[in-house]
């Protein structure tokens, strides 16, 4: 309690997504992932996200268009690591959150042997991370799974997807156990209700949508263990962790109904996913909603061992807003806002970073495991003056009051590794497929359907971080 403030040591770091920044679309044998189908939405839709069906997604395999699937170019970094990450070691980043293209290195998923060019991708990745003064954090499966996984076996619903998925994970750690100490199995596996196809690969309008998904979250909590068992049989000192979608509900009133309902949401829709995965069992909470659902989710008792004997190490949050619910919303996680009087960005998120103490300390009080923030940041539209320069304040600010409040938790006793600034760079967005929605300290002149220079040019948020980092947090 004498040494307030961030550790000596602290990762103040940056994260981002292969879907997307990498590009490189089919290139060094990559095969078509999810991402690769995702059609940028209408600007005039801007709240919503996107939305796959199978008539679209047969299309999009039978498509090699760069503009209609702006994941498939991202900002190009498969040709530009290299100068990107000097970058980014300019910035002086203590650590880079990246994911791996699972298609690079398993094009289908159901190979029997890796991709050797798509390895050797990431080896070159990782030394130049490394060169840079960035210690690697890896996410192992970021909303990226080979899209044959989806046609050929209908996604993780089938107990398939679990023997592939060891198969690719193991491969990752076999070759990169010695240069990356944080692995993330999958990104945000609670985040079903906005992303389940991405995650799940199980389309929307399928019949007993919301039981197939958690039958798939299951095999996905198996795939987990089975990768946490393995690395401490064979790598003990990496860190195997699990991540959620910080959604983490606070009620609107004190009404003693939107209390209890905000209960219920964090329950059923954040702490089973950390529950299973970091006490080793289904809480009895979420068994009686199985019951009162009629699901069946078949738990085996060599599923439940596995669970109980391989908890994940740490736990990984994304952290942009607040979420405020009232008893009418019910469990629907679409039916939730930002805290009353909150400014709000074009696609409707909430620019809240205070909040962030209060979600960093229940998960540690919850679990009592290390916490890394893995995202944390903020959207916004922007545009560059006659100098091709970005002034950010809003994203300081937001990055000020974020870390702040960060602080504030450690200095509370919270452990935490890391804080993932999303993201260093400007890519493409997860949820819209736009260039538009820019979270990055470097802007890239891309426009929404690949035009531009593709020149990087640091923002003014480029030099804040980079003095946060120098002083180790002590001058926010």
């Amino acid at each position: 309690m004498n040494n307030k403030g961030f550790p000596k040591g602290f990762l103040f770091a940056a994260g981002m997504a292969a879907p997307q920044y990498e590009g490189g679309f089919k290139e060094g044998g990559k095969g078509i992932s999810i991402p690769d189908c995702a059609v940028m939405i209408d600007q005039s839709d801007r709240k919503n996200h996107i939305q796959f069906d199978p008539e679209n997604v047969e299309k999009a395999i039978a498509s090699d268009d760069l503009i209609r699937y702006p994941k498939r170019r991202g900002i190009d970094f498969y040709h530009t690591y290299r100068e990107d990450l000097k970058l980014f070691g300019e910035m002086g980043l203590r650590a880079l959150r990246i994911s791996m293209a699972w298609t690079r290195i398993f094009p289908n998923g159901d190979e029997d042997e890796p991709n050797e060019a798509g390895l050797k991708f990431y080896d070159d990745v990782l030394d130049c991370m490394i060169a840079n003064g960035m210690e690697p954090i890896v996410t192992i499966c970021h909303y990226d799974m080979p899209v044959a996984l989806v046609t050929e076996y209908g996604g993780w619903d089938n107990r398939r997807c679990i023997d592939m998925y060891v198969k690719y994970a193991k491969t990752v750690l076999d070759r990169y156990h010695d240069k990356v100490r944080y692995w993330i199995c999958f990104n945000q596996i609670n985040l079903l209700h906005f992303e389940g196809f991405a995650s799940v690969g199980i389309y929307k309008d399928s019949d007993n949508y919301e039981e197939r998904c958690h039958n798939a979250i299951h095999n996905q909590f198996i795939a987990c263990a089975m990768t946490k068992q393995y690395a401490r049989q064979h790598y003990p000192e990496i860190m195997i962790g699990t991540m959620l979608s910080d959604l983490m509900s606070i009620p609107f009133s004190s009404d003693a109904e939107d209390v209890n309902i905000t209960m219920e949401r964090n329950r059923v829709l954040d702490f089973y996913y950390g529950d299973v995965q970091l006490r080793g069992k289904y809480p009895r909470y979420i068994e009686i909603y199985f019951e009162e659902k009629g699901f069946n989710v078949p738990v085996t008792e060599t599923d439940a061992k596995l669970l109980a004997e391989n908890t994940m190490d740490f736990l990984a949050i994304s952290y942009y807003c607040s979420s405020c619910c009232k008893a009418s919303d019910g469990l629907d996680p679409t039916k939730s806002s930002s805290r009353p009087g909150v400014k709000k960005t074009p696609w409707n998120w909430g620019m809240d970073p205070e909040n962030l103490y209060q979600n960093v300390s229940e998960y540690y009080d919850r679990y009592q495991v290390p916490i890394l923030v893995a995202e944390s940041g903020v959207g916004l539209l922007e545009e560059p003056d006659e100098n091709m320069r970005v002034h950010d304040e809003e994203r300081i600010e937001y990055y000020k009051t974020a870390l702040k409040s960060l602080k504030r938790a450690i200095d509370h006793g919270s452990e935490v590794i890391a804080y993932c600034a999303w993201s260093p760079i400007d890519i493409v967005s997860s949820g819209s497929g736009e260039m538009s929605k820019r979270y990055g300290m470097i802007y890239v002149d891309q426009d929404d359907f690949g035009g531009g220079s593709r020149k990087r040019y640091p923002k003014d948020s480029f030099d804040w971080y980079k003095h946060i980092i120098e002083t180790n947090g002590t001058d926010l």
